[in-house]
């Protein structure tokens, strides 16, 4: 089993960090400064520390995991609708 580096542990935890706090600014929290306190770790992540050698698969490799870990808690909304909707009978859940 390969070993990761610790460099490698400390992008992972502040892509996984930074989608983690976004999550607080959606309902259910509504943390509002969440957002803007949740964009801190992703920046420091994406800022790139080689400026002569600059790659584009990195950053979008880090956006994506920072997306990931953004996007999957926010799914709760999926099952809570599903059970609203096949509550409903007939179109009466349009409205």
């Amino acid at each position: 089993m390969p070993r990761l580096s610790p460099r490698f542990c400390l992008r992972l935890s502040l892509a996984l960090v930074s989608g983690a706090t976004l999550t607080l600014a959606y309902p259910r929290w509504n943390w509002e400064p969440a957002v803007w306190i949740g964009l801190v770790p992703l920046l420091a992540l994406l800022w790139p520390a080689d400026l002569d050698r600059p790659s584009p698969r990195r950053p979008f490799a880090w956006g994506w995991i920072a997306g990931l870990a953004f996007f999957l808690p926010n799914l709760a909304w999926v099952r809570h609708s599903s059970r609203v909707i096949h509550g409903a009978q007939g179109s009466e859940w349009m409205g």
